[in-house]
C-alpha cells in the first residue's frame, strides 16, 4: 500500500475529515487531499511527521517501513515536538513550579474527560 492509500485509509478509518488532519498538519485541506490522490508523492518529513500524529499512527507505518498498522494506536506524548514542548516548559521552572506541574497532571490524568480511550485504569 502507498503513502497516499495509507493516509486516505487512516483517515477513513479514524472517521476525521481533510480539514481536521489540515488544522493538525499546519496546511490546507486541498494539500492534504494531494496527498491522499497521490498528485503530491513527495510530503516533507516534518509534515510526514504531523501526518502521522493526526493518523494516530507511526511515520514509519506511513512510509511502509512498518508493515502492520497497530489498530487504535492512542495518541501519546511520543512525538518530537509535544515532548519538546514540555520539557521546555517544565525546566523554566523552578522547583516549587515544578512540584505545582507535577500535581496537576496527575490531577488531570485523574479525570476521564482528559484520558486517552483505553486509559481509564491510570491511578
Amino acid at each position: 500500500m502507498s503513502i497516499n492509500d495509507k493516509i486516505k485509509s487512516r483517515r477513513a478509518e479514524l472517521q476525521i475529515t481533510l480539514d481536521e488532519v489540515a488544522r493538525h498538519v499546519g496546511t490546507t485541506r486541498q494539500t492534504i487531499q494531494k496527498y491522499e490522490s497521490g498528485v503530491i508523492m513527495n510530503i516533507p518529513s516534518d509534515k510526514i511527521e504531523r501526518l502521522a500524529e493526526a493518523l494516530k499512527t507511526t511515520p514509519a507505518y506511513l512510509m511502509g517501513w512498518e508493515e502492520k498498522q497497530k489498530k487504535d494506536r492512542p495518541l501519546t506524548v511520543s512525538t518530537t515536538t509535544e515532548k519538546d514542548r514540555l520539557l521546555n516548559a517544565f525546566e523554566k521552572l523552578n522547583e516549587r513550579g515544578r512540584d505545582e506541574a507535577i500535581k496537576r497532571v496527575e490531577e488531570m490524568a485523574a479525570v476521564g474527560y482528559y484520558l486517552q480511550q483505553g486509559n481509564e485504569d491510570v491511578s
